[in-house]
């Protein structure tokens, strides 16, 4: 610290006042030239210090001095040092983790355009208030100019008054054009932006198929087969197939002439008839459930089929395996998906592409289960592979 003393004070008269602005600006100019010259950083702080008498006064100045940057650099080197220059493997994340991770990015990502997209909106909305609050000056401006006109004031003020109105036509017309550059960048924004939301939807419907298409196998024996294409089948074909299967459960539903054993077990009843132009046996099992809500029934069903875990356990034991795959997704009542099933009593493998669909009817509900011809699928079965016809149907009955 250096101190630089009045040799002119007198310790017997009065306290002198601390120096004044002017003077402590001016000390600060004189040491802040000095500093420029050692190329450093100084603070300066004057004071005037009154001391008890016997004692010198005097205006204590202070300069500190940052410390050196090489001692900083050298620190930074140290702190920045680790004891191995070895990273530490980082374990692959799972699938999960991943998709957590990717949704977690898109949501902030998300959030921070958004919240550029509302700062621009904040600022475009506060320079149209100053543009109406000029808009608004100006039209009072040029009332009052016409009024100070009409009360014959001199030509000097009528031309000050019209040229301060040219003035603020001029600054409201740029600000308009300046207005006018906003809007078109953020219809540029705002176009982009939607442009990412229609890319986000479209990779997230194709992760969403992907998972759809997930093939789920207890341990069915691989086939060639599994590779071969499915073609897969329009709307047209799909409603057409609707249409004839509704039409055969109608016509089965409604007929009178049919057999039964007329036994009841556990609340079932049978009836059963035999087609002769499909050459096919037809049966169902009818029972009420007085205490269940159709639609509940109805949606369990839907569900225990679309979950190849649960059916098998369901349908079989657990010496049988099973395979499910969704082949195609027509829409959310409509699939066409394959069937295997094996089990140990048979050398072979049971094989299936079938429809599944569902459709609520007058009367209730109707869930169907028709296995479809798959050319592509049946040339490429090998020899223990065995394909099999299935025609199921659940009507559930709200009277």
């Amino acid at each position: 610290m250096s101190s630089i003393t009045n040799e002119g004070f007198d310790p017997l008269g009065p306290f002198e006042p601390p120096l004044s602005p002017t003077m402590e600006r001016a000390f600060s100019e004189a040491f802040a030239d000095i500093s420029e010259l050692d190329d450093q950083v100084v603070i300066i702080k004057v004071e005037a210090v009154a001391k008890s008498p016997g004692s010198d006064a005097s205006a204590n100045l202070r300069m500190a001095t940052p410390p050196s940057s090489v001692s900083i650099k050298c620190q930074d080197k140290i702190g920045g040092m680790s004891p191995s220059e070895k990273e530490p493997a980082i374990p692959k994340d799972s699938a999960e983790a991943k998709r957590a991770r990717r949704s977690a990015i898109e949501k902030k990502s998300r959030q921070r355009r958004q919240g550029i997209l509302k700062r621009m909106r904040e600022e475009v909305k506060q320079l149209e208030n100053v543009y109406a609050e000029m808009a608004r000056k100006l039209e009072a401006g040029h009332l009052a100019g016409l009024v100070q006109g009409h009360n014959g004031f001199g030509t000097c003020g009528g031309s000050s008054s019209m040229d301060e109105l040219q003035q603020k036509y001029s600054e409201l017309t740029l600000v308009a054009h300046a207005l006018e550059e906003d809007q078109v960048a953020l219809q540029k924004l705002l176009q982009e932006h939607e442009c990412f939301n229609r890319t986000v939807r479209s990779l997230s419907d194709e992760m969403r198929a992907e998972d759809q298409f997930v093939v789920w196998d207890s341990g069915i024996p691989p086939s060639s087969s599994f590779t071969a294409k499915f073609r897969p089948l329009t709307m047209a074909e799909g409603y057409a197939l609707v249409r004839e299967s509704y039409e055969e459960i109608r016509k089965f539903t409604e007929c009178e002439n049919f057999e039964t054993t007329g036994a009841s077990f556990m609340g079932w009843t049978d009836k059963r008839k035999y087609d002769r132009n499909l050459q096919a046996l037809q049966y169902s099992f009818t029972k009420q459930f007085p205490f269940e809500r159709a639609e509940d029934v109805f949606k369990k069903s839907w569900d225990t089929f679309l979950d190849g875990p649960k059916l098998e356990n369901l349908a079989f034991d657990n010496s049988a395996q099973s395979r499910f795959q969704v082949l195609q997704v027509l829409n959310d009542d409509f699939l066409v998906i394959r069937r295997d099933h094996r089990m140990p009593r048979f050398p072979m493998t049971f094989t299936s592409v079938q429809i599944l669909f569902r459709l609520q009817t007058p009367t209730g509900y109707t869930l169907c289960i028709r296995t479809i011809l798959s050319p592509e699928i049946k040339s490429a079965l090998e020899p223990h592979e065995y394909l099999i016809e299935i025609f199921h149907w659940y009507v559930l009955s709200l009277f």
